[in-house]
């Protein structure tokens, strides 16, 4: 159970900034400040779990959890902060959060629930923490700031929900979120409002993002070298535009036959031509909301040769053609718009 080592950096910043020596503190729980300028550690989640909870208690803030936000910037979270920047909408960067959300904390999970007017992102961390209230409402704000770099520092989440019992003084949470929090909530969620966060955003770059999506998986993929799955999905995903994607190549690529191949993928009840579908029907959800992509681009990207063959197997997957499941979509962005 660990995080990435990078996103410890703003805590080592706060903590400075706080009139602390990081130093002994980061190496009383045995972690080398050389070790966050390294892209690829990770770090033991008690590890850090401690060290917050300790900086905590020295510094005397009572809005650390909070603080940590300000030192927050999305390149310690690597290729994954680069592709939230990239995003096309806000909603697709949380989903993309959402997906890859294990390179950054292994136990953390998002979720993403839609209502009648907003958009709801609950946080869950399954595992316990010397500090759990500092660590819920710190990554509450680290979300709130993710969402300010791509919508602007005046946007603002539509309510704000904490598990846990409002403190004494709240006055900082309405400072730091300017919407209404709900306290003693049973969970940890953020509600965006439902227009917002399907506008386009200005610093939207689909090829950025996808280039830096590939570099996760691919990360994900380094990070387990027996998890055949995540190797396989990575090597499809480096092929899909290049018309190779075959499980011979595929198995090439691993350096093993086909038939290991497929034995090792029937060990994990899954095969090549599930992974390749898994892909292809994520993948294309995401590019057919990208009006800036013509179905033809988002065929050849699928690793289709031809734009029939795409539109045959989008139509078995959603029910609707792409032209269709495109008129669908702009269709609801525009009566969203004109609420």
């Amino acid at each position: 159970m660990s995080v990435l080592a990078p996103t410890l950096s703003s805590l080592w910043k706060q903590v400075e900034d706080c009139g602390l020596d990081p130093e002994p503190l980061f190496s009383k729980h045995g972690v080398n400040a050389a070790k966050l300028a390294d892209a690829n550690a990770r770090i033991s989640y008690l590890k850090t779990d401690r060290i917050m909870a300790d900086a905590a208690q020295l510094s005397g803030d009572l809005f650390f959890g909070l603080n940590e936000a300000k030192y927050l910037l999305p390149s310690q979270m690597g290729p994954l902060g680069f592709a939230w920047l990239a995003s096309t909408s806000l909603r697709s960067a949380i989903q993309r959060l959402q997906r890859y959300i294990n390179v950054l904390h292994e136990r953390m999970q998002l979720t993403v629930t839609d209502n009648m007017d907003s958009v709801q992102v609950f946080i869950h961390t399954d595992v316990p923490s010397a500090n759990a209230y500092q660590r819920d409402v710190g990554y509450l704000a680290a979300l709130n700031k993710m969402c300010r770099f791509v919508r602007g520092n005046d946007w603002n989440p539509a309510l704000v929900s904490v598990a846990h019992p409002a403190p004494a003084d709240t006055s900082r949470f309405y400072e730091m979120f300017r919407c209404p929090v709900e306290f003693n909530a049973g969970q940890n969620s953020l509600n965006i409002d439902k227009q917002q966060a399907d506008e386009r955003l200005i610093g939207a770059n689909k090829q950025l993002a996808q280039l830096n999506d590939h570099i996760v998986v691919r990360y994900l993929a380094s990070q387990s070298r027996d998890d055949i799955v995540n190797r396989v999905k990575s090597a499809i995903l480096e092929r899909l535009g290049q018309g190779s994607v075959t499980e011979t190549a595929i198995a090439e690529s691993l350096h093993m036959s086909t038939r290991k191949l497929h034995r090792k993928l029937d060990s994990k009840n899954t095969n090549f031509k599930k992974l390749l579908l898994e892909i292809r029907s994520e993948l294309a959800n995401q590019y057919i909301n990208d009006i800036t992509l013509t179905l033809t681009e988002i065929s050849f990207m699928l690793g289709f040769s031809e734009i029939s063959s795409f539109s045959r197997a989008y139509k078995r997957w959603t029910g609707l053609s792409p032209s269709e499941a495109r008129k669908s979509q702009n269709t609801y962005q525009s009566s969203n718009h004109n609420k």
